[in-house]
């Protein structure tokens, strides 16, 4: 399945989000166990998929130090396109999420475990899982090993506001044998608070490395997120956008997250 991934970055190509809530990659540590739930769903212009073509997610953030903590991310896609209907489990990550004094995420590691499995017709939840969030298709591509680390530092530039940063090395390996390939992911966000909201800006890329002969064009791919959620926990409401013209069939991913 490398190989299909490779393929797509030749033609576009694929990062992590940091910092609060918004979407559930943005949960942050606490001293007691967090659970973000996030349903999400991808326009994708005229392709007919039924109106409960959607993602949805669950994480889990439970402390296992004082400044550690276990985290466990999982999903399931679900399509339907003229007639047929199927659901995707995704690849569950796990792995480990690390904090600084005052609570805020500065880095983990992580792998992603090949188990996805389809039910239905049809492979469409596969697609459709995958073009929710372009930068992360370990989460939905069969059999491929994913394992990632990273920093996710914030930076105070002001009252309530601050930039967020993203670092993060992946290596793709598929099950069974093929092609390791290593991934760069990188992002930059802004986030500010209000008395009771959070709202937050990011641009994110992933760049293939492990292949020689492409421009930067066709090695990255880029997107832009944009979300508001509530400091106490409220539910929380964002949009992703593709940047890159092989992406021309996602208009725009749209989703909700609540946190517990």
């Amino acid at each position: 399945m490398i190989r299909l991934l490779g393929s797509t970055l030749m033609a576009a190509a694929f990062l992590l989000p940091t910092g609060l809530v918004a979407q559930v990659s943005r949960l942050s540590p606490s001293s007691e166990t967090r659970v973000g739930l996030e349903v999400s769903k991808t326009f994708m212009g005229d392709l007919g998929f039924g109106w409960y073509t959607s993602v949805a997610r669950g994480r889990l953030l439970t402390p296992v130090g004082t400044k550690t903590h276990l985290m466990i991310d999982w999903g399931l896609s679900m399509a339907s396109l003229s007639g047929t209907s199927s659901a995707t489990l995704s690849n569950p990550e796990i792995g480990l999420v690390f904090s600084n004094e005052a609570g805020a995420s500065t880095g983990y590691v992580s792998v992603v475990v090949p188990i996805a499995k389809e039910f239905g017709d049809d492979d469409f939840a596969t697609l459709t899982g995958f073009f929710s969030d372009i930068e992360h298709p370990e989460r939905f591509v069969p059999e491929l090993w994913s394992i990632n680390a990273g920093l996710t530092p914030s930076v105070p530039v002001g009252p309530g506001t601050t930039l967020d940063f993203v670092a993060v090395a992946s290596v793709k390996i598929p099950d069974g044998g093929g092609d390791t390939e290593f991934f760069a992911r990188y992002g930059l966000g802004m986030s500010r608070d209000t008395d009771v909201l959070h709202f937050y800006a990011e641009l994110t890329g992933l760049a293939i490395l492990s292949e020689g002969d492409l421009s930067f064009g066709e090695r990255t791919i880029h997107q832009v997120s944009v979300g508001i959620d509530g400091l106490t926990g409220g539910p929380g409401l964002f949009i992703r956008i593709p940047l890159d013209d092989a992406f021309d069939s996602v208009d725009a991913t749209i989703g909700i997250t609540f946190t517990f």
